[in-house]
């Protein structure tokens, strides 16, 4: 994965490197085709709780809004391509990112010759 400018964020999917972006727009327009809040949908994420339509729905939007010209048919296509449990990887990373709550690498505990 990489992070390009302007919040585009790329992923090895479904046998290509694939850009995704998920904006304001989108992620109100996935919230509305899903008919819950994005919050729900990372709970579920977590809880392992997660479909097709879902990650579908969810991959689309964000390769749609990073110019992508897919189908909802063909991004299905590719989850099934690249398997379910690995296109939830990149759905997790996009809705992390999307909402703000990337995760910080612990500080390392200082060693002997760091501590004052």
């Amino acid at each position: 994965m990489t992070n390009n400018i302007e919040g585009t964020l790329e992923f090895d999917f479904a046998g290509k490197n694939r850009k995704f972006k998920l904006d304001f727009k989108t992620l109100l327009n996935i919230e509305n085709t899903l008919n819950k809040p994005i919050m729900k949908v990372a709970q579920e994420i977590i809880a392992g709780d997660i479909g097709m339509f879902n990650v579908t729905t969810i991959l689309h939007g964000g390769l749609t809004c990073a110019g992508g010209k897919f189908t909802l048919e063909a991004v299905g296509n590719m989850v099934q391509q690249h398997g379910l449990v690995n296109s939830v990887s990149i759905v997790s990373d996009l809705l992390t990112r999307a909402m703000g709550l990337e995760v910080q690498e612990d500080p390392k505990e200082p060693t002997e010759n760091e501590v004052e």
